[in-house]
Protein backbone atom coordinates (compact mmCIF):
# COMPACT_ATOMS: atom_id res chain seq x y z
CA UNK A 1 0.00 0.00 0.00
CA UNK A 2 2.71 2.78 -1.13
CA UNK A 3 0.24 5.64 -0.84
CA UNK A 4 -1.52 5.30 2.12
CA UNK A 5 -0.44 3.89 5.56
CA UNK A 6 -2.29 1.21 7.14
CA UNK A 7 -3.32 2.57 10.20
CA UNK A 8 -4.46 6.00 8.64
CA UNK A 9 -8.13 3.84 7.31
CA UNK A 10 -10.26 3.97 9.68
CA UNK A 11 -10.42 -0.08 10.12
CA UNK A 12 -6.88 0.00 12.10
CA UNK A 13 -8.60 2.02 14.49
CA UNK A 14 -11.46 0.58 17.16
CA UNK A 15 -13.16 2.50 20.00
CA UNK A 16 -14.01 0.59 23.64
CA UNK A 17 -17.57 -0.04 21.65
CA UNK A 18 -15.85 -2.18 18.75
CA UNK A 19 -16.78 0.92 16.25
CA UNK A 20 -14.03 2.46 13.61
CA UNK A 21 -13.63 6.30 13.42
CA UNK A 22 -14.79 8.34 10.78
CA UNK A 23 -13.29 9.34 8.02
CA UNK A 24 -11.94 12.97 8.66
CA UNK A 25 -11.49 11.86 12.65
CA UNK A 26 -8.28 13.43 14.05
CA UNK A 27 -6.99 10.73 16.49
CA UNK A 28 -4.87 12.67 19.30
CA UNK A 29 -2.45 10.72 21.03
CA UNK A 30 -4.33 11.68 24.37
CA UNK A 31 -6.97 9.69 22.89
CA UNK A 32 -4.50 6.86 22.22
CA UNK A 33 -3.02 7.05 25.76
CA UNK A 34 -6.58 7.20 26.97
CA UNK A 35 -7.90 4.16 25.62
CA UNK A 36 -10.53 5.54 23.24
CA UNK A 37 -8.91 4.77 20.21
CA UNK A 38 -6.64 1.59 19.53
CA UNK A 39 -5.26 -0.55 17.13
CA UNK A 40 -7.46 -3.21 15.69
CA UNK A 41 -6.44 -6.47 17.01
CA UNK A 42 -7.49 -8.23 14.04
CA UNK A 43 -5.24 -6.94 11.69
CA UNK A 44 -1.67 -7.99 14.00
CA UNK A 45 -1.27 -10.75 11.12
CA UNK A 46 -1.00 -7.72 8.64
CA UNK A 47 1.73 -6.09 10.34
CA UNK A 48 5.37 -6.53 10.90
CA UNK A 49 4.49 -6.46 14.71
CA UNK A 50 4.50 -9.23 17.19
CA UNK A 51 1.81 -8.87 19.48
CA UNK A 52 -1.00 -6.49 20.58
CA UNK A 53 1.44 -4.95 23.45
CA UNK A 54 3.88 -3.72 20.53
CA UNK A 55 1.44 -2.34 18.45
CA UNK A 56 -0.55 -0.27 20.84
CA UNK A 57 3.11 0.87 22.03
CA UNK A 58 3.87 1.62 18.51
CA UNK A 59 0.64 3.45 18.25
CA UNK A 60 1.43 5.59 21.58
CA UNK A 61 4.63 6.72 19.50
CA UNK A 62 3.28 7.43 16.35
CA UNK A 63 1.20 9.99 17.76
CA UNK A 64 3.85 11.23 19.83
CA UNK A 65 5.82 11.51 17.16
CA UNK A 66 3.57 13.32 14.97
CA UNK A 67 2.86 15.61 18.34
CA UNK A 68 7.21 16.60 18.64
CA UNK A 69 7.52 17.36 15.05
CA UNK A 70 4.03 19.63 15.34
CA UNK A 71 3.10 18.74 11.51
CA UNK A 72 -0.68 17.07 11.52
CA UNK A 73 -2.28 14.89 14.25
CA UNK A 74 -3.23 11.46 12.87
CA UNK A 75 -5.92 11.81 10.28
CA UNK A 76 -8.22 8.94 9.28
CA UNK A 77 -8.56 9.56 5.53
CA UNK A 78 -11.26 8.14 3.37
CA UNK A 79 -9.69 5.32 1.00
CA UNK A 80 -8.28 6.33 -1.77
CA UNK A 81 -4.71 7.01 -3.93
CA UNK A 82 -4.72 2.79 -3.62
CA UNK A 83 -1.83 1.83 -6.01
CA UNK A 84 -3.80 -0.22 -8.85
CA UNK A 85 -6.69 1.51 -8.03
CA UNK A 86 -8.44 3.97 -10.33
CA UNK A 87 -7.80 7.06 -7.61
CA UNK A 88 -3.70 6.53 -8.19
CA UNK A 89 -3.80 6.80 -11.55
CA UNK A 90 -2.96 9.67 -13.92
CA UNK A 91 -5.97 11.60 -15.43
CA UNK A 92 -5.70 12.06 -18.96
CA UNK A 93 -4.45 15.46 -19.71
CA UNK A 94 -1.18 14.81 -17.03
CA UNK A 95 -0.93 11.63 -18.55
CA UNK A 96 -0.70 13.31 -22.09
CA UNK A 97 1.57 15.85 -21.14
CA UNK A 98 3.97 13.16 -19.68
CA UNK A 99 4.19 11.35 -23.36
CA UNK A 100 4.98 15.15 -24.87
CA UNK A 101 7.49 15.64 -22.36
CA UNK A 102 9.22 12.06 -23.23
CA UNK A 103 8.34 12.95 -27.10
CA UNK A 104 9.57 16.51 -27.14
CA UNK A 105 12.56 16.05 -24.35
CA UNK A 106 13.52 12.71 -25.36
CA UNK A 107 14.10 11.74 -21.60
CA UNK A 108 12.28 9.27 -19.53
CA UNK A 109 9.27 10.66 -17.44
CA UNK A 110 10.03 10.10 -13.94
CA UNK A 111 7.34 8.46 -11.76
CA UNK A 112 7.84 8.12 -8.06
CA UNK A 113 5.92 6.24 -5.75
CA UNK A 114 5.52 7.73 -2.23
CA UNK A 115 5.42 5.34 0.95
CA UNK A 116 6.23 1.93 1.42
CA UNK A 117 5.99 1.15 5.11
CA UNK A 118 2.59 0.31 6.30
CA UNK A 119 3.04 2.04 9.50
CA UNK A 120 4.25 5.39 8.11
CA UNK A 121 2.50 8.28 6.43
CA UNK A 122 4.26 10.13 3.72
CA UNK A 123 2.24 13.02 3.19
CA UNK A 124 5.66 14.59 1.37
CA UNK A 125 6.92 12.82 -1.41
CA UNK A 126 10.42 13.36 0.42
CA UNK A 127 10.25 11.96 3.81
CA UNK A 128 7.74 9.64 5.79
CA UNK A 129 6.37 11.58 8.42
CA UNK A 130 7.63 9.43 11.32
CA UNK A 131 10.96 7.74 10.23
CA UNK A 132 11.66 5.29 13.21
CA UNK A 133 9.66 2.58 15.02
CA UNK A 134 9.59 3.09 19.21
CA UNK A 135 12.79 0.64 19.07
CA UNK A 136 14.96 2.99 16.59
CA UNK A 137 14.59 0.53 13.43
CA UNK A 138 13.78 2.54 10.33
CA UNK A 139 10.26 2.90 8.62
CA UNK A 140 11.59 5.29 5.59
CA UNK A 141 13.99 7.32 4.52
CA UNK A 142 14.07 11.07 3.36
CA UNK A 143 13.86 10.10 -0.60
CA UNK A 144 17.76 11.76 -1.23
CA UNK A 145 18.18 10.72 -4.92
CA UNK A 146 14.53 12.37 -5.70
CA UNK A 147 15.93 15.60 -4.19
CA UNK A 148 18.94 15.45 -6.51
CA UNK A 149 17.09 15.34 -9.35
CA UNK A 150 14.32 18.24 -8.61
CA UNK A 151 17.05 20.19 -7.46
CA UNK A 152 19.11 19.86 -10.78
CA UNK A 153 15.77 21.31 -12.62
CA UNK A 154 15.49 24.47 -14.13
CA UNK A 155 11.79 24.59 -13.30
CA UNK A 156 9.69 22.99 -10.99
CA UNK A 157 6.09 21.69 -11.23
CA UNK A 158 4.50 20.82 -8.44
CA UNK A 159 1.58 19.09 -8.00
CA UNK A 160 -1.03 17.02 -6.65
CA UNK A 161 -3.59 16.00 -4.33
CA UNK A 162 -4.44 17.39 -1.33
CA UNK A 163 -2.86 21.02 -1.39
CA UNK A 164 -3.17 21.30 2.42
CA UNK A 165 -1.21 18.15 3.15
CA UNK A 166 0.89 16.67 0.15
CA UNK A 167 1.80 18.94 -1.90
CA UNK A 168 1.99 21.61 1.24
CA UNK A 169 4.81 19.31 2.80
CA UNK A 170 6.42 17.98 -0.59
CA UNK A 171 6.57 21.97 -0.85
CA UNK A 172 7.88 23.06 2.70
CA UNK A 173 10.12 20.06 2.95
CA UNK A 174 12.21 20.89 -1.40
CA UNK A 175 12.27 24.56 0.43
CA UNK A 176 14.00 23.10 3.37
CA UNK A 177 16.53 20.88 1.56
CA UNK A 178 16.81 24.60 -0.97
CA UNK A 179 17.70 26.73 2.11
CA UNK A 180 19.96 24.13 3.41
CA UNK A 181 22.20 24.31 0.41
CA UNK A 182 21.67 27.60 -1.07
CA UNK A 183 19.60 30.74 0.81
CA UNK A 184 19.39 32.56 -2.55
CA UNK A 185 18.63 29.69 -4.83
CA UNK A 186 15.13 29.37 -2.29
CA UNK A 187 14.58 33.00 -3.57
Amino acid sequence: MPELALFVPPLFWVNPAGEHPLPLTTITLQKVEEGYWQPNPQLLSSLPLGNLASLRTYARHYGAQLAAKGRFPLMIWPYHSMLGGIGHALVSAVEEACFFHTVARQQQTRIELKGSHPLTENYSVLRPEVSHDPQGRPLGAVNRALIEHLLAGDCLIIAGQAKSHCVTWTVADLLREIQQRDVQLAQ
